[in-house]
C-alpha cells in the first residue's frame, strides 16, 4: 500500500523524455531502514518570531513548451518557458542585457547571482529551468549513547554532536538565540522513537550542503556564451549540485538535462525512510552525469511542468504520490495536440489555456464519468449535477470569471470543488481506513486547488485515475496492489461516488436553489494577491511568474 501511494517509479505517469534513466529504485532489502513509531517525531530548534517563521506558500508553476522544427511553421524550434518564483512584490529577479568583449547576453538575474543569467539567451541559444526536486536529502536515525541526547554512535564509537551557535534573532524586545546540533550526516532536526521504544535523533543529510555556490558555474558558462551545442550545455549543467530540469534550444535542437548531486544508496537503505546512521548504510557516491535524464527532441514537442523527467527516474520523497497516473502537464500536451503545425502564438496559447484549466475536469473527469455510467444515479438532482460537470469538462474545464461578476462562470466547477472531498474520500477511505485516510491527507492533499496556492500539482485524482482505470479495464501498465474504490468492485465504487455527488448536490441546492445550472462558486478564494504589499490583485492563472521567454530562431 505504501508503494501504491508513494508512486516511486510509476510507468503510467507522463515523462518529458522517453529514454529511461534508472535511479533510486526500490531496494530489495530494508536492513538499513529504521522504523519509527507513528506520531512520535518531535522537531527541534528555536521557535522563530511569527514574521520569520511564516513563509509564502510555494507555487510549482514553472513550465516549458518547445515545438521542434518538425512541428514548427518555420522549421526551427519554438521555445516558451520560464520559472515560477511566486507572486509577490517586489520581484526578486531583474531583466538585464549584458554586453562586452566576452559577453553578449540578455535574460534575468537574481540577488545571489554576480551578474550571471539565471535564464536567458545569447545570439545563438536560449535556456530556462523548472524545479526537479531530485532526491538529494535523506534522514538518518542516529543511535544515541552515553545516556545523552547529544551523543550518538558512528563507526563503533560514541561521539559528541557538534553544537552550532548560529546567532541571535532580534525582533523588538524579543531575542531568540539560534543553536542547533550537527552529526556527521548533518543538522539534527528532531527526535523520534523506534518501534522498540528507543529515542533516536533525526539528522538531515543534503548532498549540496556546503556546495551551493558551485551552482554559479553553469550560469557563468551560459552567460559568457561558452556553450556551442546541447552536449556542451549538458556538460555545463552537470556542474551544479542543485536539482533542476535545465532546458536548451538553438536554431536546430531542443533538449533537457536534469541536474543535481544525486546520491547513490547501498541496498538496504531507502531514500524515502530514515536510514540507520551508525555507518553501515552510508551513501556510496553520486549518479554519473551520463546517467542523468537528458536528451533532445528531434521531432515533436518537449513539455515539462515540474513533472517526472524520464521513465524509471524515481520521484523524490518530497513528491510523494505526485508522479503517477494523470498529471497536469497532460493539459499542456492536450493543448499542443490541438494544432499540428505550430507558430509561436499557438505555443503561447497552449500554455495560457492550460493556465486557466482544472486538471480534474480537463484530464480526469472522463474516467470518473465512465465509472458513474456503470451505476445508477440516486436522484434527478444528482443526474443534473453530473450533467453540469460534464458540460464544464467538455468546455476544457476553465476556472474563469470572464463576465467579472465575482463568480466562476461554470456550474460544473462549483460542483466539482464543493464535492471533491466527499468524492475523493468515497473512492479511497473505505479501503485505507479513517485514520490512515486522514494521515495521508496531511502528506498528499486531496487536491491542491488554486485556493491552496499550489496550483493543481498534487491531489488524489492521481490515485483515483489509476484505480478507476483498472476497475474499468482500461490499459494500465502497473496496477495497484489492491482495489481501493468499492474494495475493487466496480458497482460498489460507482454507487459510492454517486452518493458523494448526491450529497453535494443536496447541499448546494439548499444553499443556492434547486437549479444546478445556476450554482456558482466565488472567484475570490483563487484570486492571486501580492505579498508583502497588498497591490492590485490578479485573476487566477497557473503559469510562470518570474519571467517568461518566448523565442523563435532565425
Amino acid at each position: 500500500m505504501f508503494e501504491d501511494l508513494r508512486g516511486r517509479v510509476d510507468p503510467d505517469t507522463t515523462t518529458t523524455l522517453r529514454n529511461a534513466a534508472p535511479y533510486n529504485l526500490l531496494p530489495s532489502s530494508h536492513k538499513g531502514t529504521v522504523g519509527l513509531r507513528n506520531g512520535s517525531y518531535e522537531p527541534t530548534g528555536p521557535k522563530l518570531p511569527t514574521a520569520l517563521g511564516s513563509r509564502v506558500p510555494s507555487n510549482k508553476a514553472s513550465n516549458v513548451l518547445v515545438a521542434s522544427g518538425q512541428r514548427s511553421a518555420t522549421g526551427r524550434p519554438l521555445f516558451v518557458g520560464g520559472p515560477q518564483i511566486n507572486y509577490f512584490f517586489p520581484g526578486l529577479v531583474s531583466e538585464i542585457s549584458l554586453h562586452g568583449p566576452s559577453i553578449d547576453a540578455r535574460g534575468v538575474t537574481a540577488p545571489p547571482f554576480p551578474g550571471y543569467m539565471l535564464i536567458g539567451r545569447t545570439a545563438d541559444f536560449a535556456w530556462t529551468l523548472t524545479s526537479a526536486e531530485g532526491d538529494i536529502v535523506d534522514s538518518f536515525a542516529e543511535t544515541l549513547c552515553g545516556r545523552s541526547r547529544t551523543k550518538y554512535e558512528f563507526d563503533g564509537k560514541c561521539r559528541a554532536m557538534e553544537k552550532v551557535e548560529a546567532g541571535t534573532i532580534v525582533k523588538g524586545d524579543d531575542r531568540t538565540k539560534v543553536t542547533f546540533y550537527r552529526t556527521v550526516h548533518g543538522s539534527v532536526i528532531g527526535y523520534a522513537k523506534t518501534r522498540g521504544g528507543k529515542t533516536v535523533a533525526i539528522a538531515r543529510k543534503r548532498s549540496s550542503y556546503g556546495r551551493d555556490t558551485v551552482d554559479q558555474l553553469v550560469f557563468q558558462d551560459l552567460t559568457f556564451g561558452r556553450i556551442k551545442s546541447f552536449a556542451g550545455f549538458a556538460k555545463a549543467a552537470s556542474q551544479t549540485p542543485q536539482t533542476f530540469n535545465a532546458f536548451y534550444a538553438d536554431a536546430t535542437t531542443a533538449g533537457m538535462y536534469t541536474t543535481g548531486a544525486l546520491p547513490t544508496r547501498p541496498n538496504g537503505a531507502d531514500g524515502d525512510l530514515p536510514t540507520d546512521g551508525r555507518g553501515t548504510f552510508e551513501w556510496t557516491g553520486y549518479l554519473a552525469a551520463s546517467k542523468h535524464p537528458q536528451g533532445t527532441v528531434p521531432n515533436g514537442v518537449l513539455v515539462n511542468w515540474n513533472n517526472k523527467p524520464a521513465p524509471k527516474f524515481a520521484a523524490s520523497d518530497t513528491r510523494f504520490g505526485d508522479e503517477t497516473m494523470f498529471t497536469r502537464d497532460d493539459m499542456l500536451v492536450a493543448e499542443l495536440q490541438r494544432t499540428l503545425v505550430h507558430t509561436l502564438g499557438s505555443v503561447v496559447g497552449a500554455m495560457n489555456a492550460a493556465a486557466t484549466e482544472d486538471v480534474r475536469g480537463r484530464i480526469f473527469w472522463p474516467v470518473l464519468k465512465a465509472v458513474l455510467d456503470k451505476g445508477g444515479s440516486p436522484s434527478a438532482l444528482a443526474t443534473s449535477a453530473v450533467a453540469q460537470i460534464d458540460a464544464w469538462a467538455q468546455n476544457r474545464a476553465p476556472r474563469l470569471d470572464v463576465d467579472g461578476d465575482g463568480n466562476l462562470d461554470d456550474a460544473g466547477v462549483a460542483i466539482m470543488d464543493g464535492g471533491w472531498k466527499r468524492i475523493a474520500d468515497a473512492a479511497m477511505c473505505p479501503t485505507l481506513g479513517t485514520k490512515l485516510c486522514n494521515q495521508l491527507a496531511t502528506q498528499q492533499p486531496r487536491f491542491e486547488s488554486p485556493n491552496d496556492r499550489d496550483n493543481q500539482y498534487s491531489g488524489w485524482y492521481h490515485y483515483m485515475a489509476k484505480d478507476l482505470s483498472t476497475l474499468l479495464g482500461l490499459p494500465v501498465k502497473q496496477e495497484y496492489s489492491r482495489g481501493y474504490c468499492g474494495g475493487g468492485n466496480l458497482k460498489r465504487c460507482s454507487a459510492a461516488l454517486w452518493r458523494a455527488i448526491d450529497q453535494t448536490a443536496s447541499e448546494l441546492a439548499a444553499e443556492q436553489g434547486p437549479d444546478p445550472a445556476a450554482w456558482r462558486e466565488s472567484a475570490a478564494p483563487q484570486t492571486i494577491h501580492f505579498r508583502p504589499l497588498d497591490l492590485i490583485p490578479i485573476a487566477y492563472t497557473n503559469r510562470p511568474s518570474g519571467i517568461q521567454q518566448v523565442i523563435s530562431f532565425g
